[in-house]
């Protein structure tokens, strides 16, 4: 391809055109655009497309060809740093990303080295996270034990740049940042870490998890269920697990746990014989005990299922004096009480 060194287009709006000497910097146009690909834009633009269908097809094709697990199209660097730690932050909550840039609930510190502090820097706050800096430019040598004192329940990733602006000199290499990663979780009973999982098993990975509920519900034909959920602090999780664990074991009941161990949400799924009240009863009890546990932990009754008719007698233990403010606020909406009537508050308040 031909170097077109003088644009008549940019000499027509006065600005002036550019032998590039530098590098290929987006602040100076990034790079050409191959005619092909001009080809297929101009071909496209006369038509109309679901974004989100062309965004997730293109990511697959570009992930494929540079022969990576994951690849996601964004305007930039800048947007690509911004959007990666808004996912570590809000997750798959919708709720939380219509929150986003106010993260005062969330997990929203970023760990960053000192010496990978740049100019685009500012953009890992950008989604509303704020930047916790450790270590010494030039001098990393302290770098697991500084980590490992930064790590509270109010961070949501580690920052690590592959730049040539960052400072060289005793910079820990990535291979050795993810190992350290794999040793603090293994020494916080993480049963399994994988760092380089590929696209295909990824997606089997999660499409076994998707169809688990189909499967226990077959797997137990002559069973009902009951689903429930808790939500805790990150740091009550291993807490909460146990307590699950050990009250299902010692009562002898069938039951599974899945969870959202990034946000501290656990779910579990009884199963319980048709018919048997003894054991039903068995299973609202131990239940009980898990939802006590969790709001013990500075939890919620409820992560996401909501609350419903079935969480609500926990309400008063959750909120307090709060509930009956929150009921006169419904009220106002709601004067004849017809909007989900009989839920979330007891019917004492």
């Amino acid at each position: 391809m031909n170097y077109p060194y003088r644009s008549k287009t940019l000499d027509r709006l006065g600005v002036r055109s550019w032998i590039n000497a530098r590098n290929w910097s987006t602040v100076i146009g990034g790079t050409w655009i191959d005619d092909r690909v001009l080809d297929a834009m101009n071909e496209v633009a006369k038509t109309f497309v679901d974004m989100h269908e062309l965004f997730g097809n293109a990511d697959k094709r570009i992930a494929q060809l540079c022969g990576v697990e994951e690849a996601h199209i964004t305007t930039g660097t800048g947007a690509a740093m911004e959007l990666a730690v808004a996912g570590c932050m809000a997750g798959d909550d919708f709720s939380k990303w219509m929150r986003l840039p106010k993260t005062d609930d969330m997990r929203n510190e970023v760990l960053m080295p000192r010496g990978h502090h740049i100019a685009y820097t500012p953009q890992w706050t950008a989604s509303g996270a704020n930047v916790v800096e450790f270590g010494q430019a030039g001098y990393l040598r302290s770098f697991k034990r500084e980590i490992e004192a930064s790590i509270n329940e109010k961070m949501c990733c580690l920052a690590y740049t592959v730049s040539y602006n960052t400072v060289p000199r005793g910079m820990v290499p990535l291979e050795e940042v993810i190992e350290m990663t794999k040793e603090l979780c293994i020494d916080n009973k993480c049963n399994d870490f994988r760092s380089d999982m590929a696209r295909e098993e990824r997606d089997t990975f999660f499409s076994a998890r998707h169809e688990l509920s189909e499967m226990v519900r077959r797997n137990h034909p002559d069973c009902s269920f009951l689903s429930s959920d808790v939500a805790v602090p990150i740091t009550g999780y291993p807490d909460i697990i146990s307590t699950a664990r050990n009250e299902i074991e010692n009562n002898s009941l069938t039951a599974y746990i899945f969870s959202h161990a990034g946000d501290g949400n656990l779910h579990i799924i009884f199963a319980g014989r048709k018919g048997i009240k003894k054991e039903w009863k068995l299973i609202e009890k131990v239940n009980e005990k898990i939802v006590s546990e969790a709001l013990n932990l500075e939890g919620t009754a409820t992560g996401e299922h909501g609350v419903g008719i079935g969480k609500s007698r926990f309400m008063n233990d959750e909120h307090g004096d709060a509930l009956v403010w929150m009921k006169k606020v419904k009220d106002l909406f709601d004067p004849n009480g017809i909007l989900n009537p009989g839920k979330m508050f007891p019917e004492d308040i």
